[in-house]
């Protein structure tokens, strides 16, 4: 069981302070991380409270009050299903990989083959000369 409630904050900001209010937002100890994103809203963070009382608190008194943030939108995370543990897209063996080993063996030998070909392509375009291309 965690000790902290999850919150993801979406926040409106004001264009020209967006910098601003991310610097700031970072100072919070309570922000663990902040995303500008695309779509609706400009800033997505998420926050780790002790309490929802702690939230409010820190909503009013502190995230409210920065300049250019005009509104915020939050939720309250009920549940995790799985939080990510490793950087994506290592190339390490994984349960929710959706190729046995043995597969991924005969991928990477591909993956080698065509590297070699590629790389024999590349070097025949160094000793022939370019071909205009049809009109």
């Amino acid at each position: 069981m965690s000790k902290y409630i999850t919150v993801l904050l979406n926040l409106f900001v004001e264009s020209r302070q967006l910098a601003k209010v991310t610097e700031v937002l970072m100072k919070i100890p309570e922000v663990v991380d902040a995303y500008e994103v695309t779509g609706e809203y400009d800033v997505v963070a998420t926050l780790h409270v002790e309490t929802i009382r702690a939230f409010r608190e820190l909503l009013k008194d502190k995230i409210l009050k920065i300049d250019g943030v005009k509104s915020t939108v939050s939720s309250v995370v009920l549940h995790s299903y799985r939080l990510q543990t490793t950087e994506p897209f290592q190339e390490e063996e994984s349960a929710y990989s959706p190729y046995s080993s043995i597969e991924k063996e005969d991928l990477n030998s591909k993956q080698a083959e065509t590297g070699s070909f590629v790389k024999g392509l590349r070097q025949l375009g160094e000793v022939l000369p370019e071909q205009p291309e049809a009109a």
